[in-house]
C-alpha cells in the first residue's frame, strides 16, 4: 500500500502519539539510558486493548469505504 507519498516528520509522529496517550490508546515508559558516554533514555510505547480496538474498528471502516470501488473496477 502507498503512503500519503511525502515523508512524515518526527515531530508530527510524536504529536500523535501524545494524542493517543491522553485517550488511553498507547502507554509509553522511558529505558534505561544507552550504554554509552551521554546516552539517552528512550521513550517505547505500546498499544492498549483499547487502542487494538480503536484501530481495528478504523481499520475496517477504511476498508468498508472501498468496497464500492473495488466492485466497480471488476
Amino acid at each position: 500500500r502507498q503512503g500519503a507519498g511525502r515523508p512524515g516528520t518526527l515531530g508530527a509522529i510524536y504529536s500523535a502519539l501524545d494524542r493517543a496517550q491522553r485517550k488511553g490508546l498507547v502507554t509509553s515508559e522511558l529505558s534505561d539510558p544507552v550504554p554509552v558516554p551521554g546516552g539517552r533514555r528512550r521513550r517505547h510505547y505500546r498499544l492498549t486493548a483499547r487502542g487494538e480496538d480503536a484501530l481495528r474498528k478504523t481499520r475496517n471502516v477504511r476498508e468498508s469505504l472501498w468496497q464500492p470501488a473495488r466492485g466497480a473496477t471488476k
